[in-house]
């Protein structure tokens, strides 16, 4: 399983994106995140050290570059940007279209050809608000 993980660190009230570590991190069989033998924070925001886990879907851009979730990407067929989406509910990752606070789901990424061209993630953008789980 590809995956790759963003690091986030508490400075004054809120959590900054710091980068995206270039290894070291594992999932274990009980879906917690380790570096070592140490389990990293994915859940408490409270805490000085944060990290969210962005998943591989499976599919790479028009320059061979791998699409992770909460990646914003350019599709060239439907003319516009969106970001990519892993939903657990329905098992896929989805290219959704973000309209002021509402995501609408546009595509499943893996049951439909469309040509994306990745552009950035939200962490690197400050696209985020506080809550990433809000695009969730």
């Amino acid at each position: 399983m590809d995956f790759r993980v963003a690091r986030f660190e508490r400075k004054g009230g809120r959590q900054v994106f710091v980068g995206f570590p270039s290894g070291g991190y594992f999932l274990g069989q009980n879906g917690m995140l380790y570096r070592g033998d140490i389990i990293s924070n994915t859940t408490d925001r409270r805490k000085k050290d944060f990290h969210i886990v962005d998943f591989f879907s499976g599919r790479c851009d028009e320059n061979k570059q791998k699409i992770y979730a909460h990646d914003v990407v350019y599709s060239s067929t439907l003319k516009t940007s969106g970001i990519v989406l892993f939903r657990p509910e329905k098992g896929a990752f989805i290219f959704c279209v973000q309209h002021g606070k509402i995501t609408i789901p546009y595509s499943f990424l893996d049951m439909y050809e469309v040509s994306l061209k990745k552009k950035y993630s939200i962490f690197e953008k400050n696209v985020l608000t506080s809550n990433p789980n809000r695009l969730l």
